[in-house]
């Protein structure tokens, strides 16, 4: 009796999808600050690209089948060997890099990138540079004087 059959061979893996595309970026900096420019670093590289499908498995072996003994007979009939099992498919391939996107970095009136926005409140428009912290207070505790220009304490009766 002839084997069985052999199996179909495995599908191929598919293509891993291509990264997706870097972002864009626009950094002004503050022009008192030139160094800004080369100390922060933008990254709008692209997304990797996938991993490949993986292969398929190859088709199961077909049956060798049963033999029949006929009536009667007193030797047994010989069943028929099981075909292979089919190979693999090949694994797919990763997937590409999606583009890099664009970025870049000026320095200019930091300012104007606020100008419009509801809400927002600059704290220092750019004029002037910024201000030192107040000294501290080196007075004795209850000793405070009272600042200049302040409200005068009338003394005495008058008019």
């Amino acid at each position: 009796m002839p084997p069985g059959g052999q199996g179909g061979q495995g599908g191929n893996g598919g293509k891993g999808g291509t990264g997706g595309a870097g972002g864009s970026i626009e950094l002004v900096f503050d022009t008192r600050y030139p160094d800004l420019g080369n100390t922060i670093k933008l990254d709008v590289s692209g997304g990797a690209g996938g991993d490949a499908g993986s292969s398929g498995h190859g088709g199961d072996a077909g049956s060798g089948g049963n033999g029949m003994t006929p009536s009667g007979s007193t030797v047994q009939a010989q069943s028929g060997q099981r075909g292979g099992d089919g190979p693999g498919g090949a694994s797919g391939s990763g997937g590409q890099k999606g583009p890099d996107g664009h970025a870049q970095a000026h320095a200019g009136q930091v300012a104007d990138q606020f100008s419009g926005l509801t809400g927002v409140t600059l704290l220092d428009a750019g004029s002037a540079p910024a201000a030192d912290a107040p000294a501290p207070d080196t007075g004795k505790p209850g000793k405070a004087k009272p600042p200049k220009g302040g409200a005068k304490k009338k003394t005495g009766g008058g008019a």
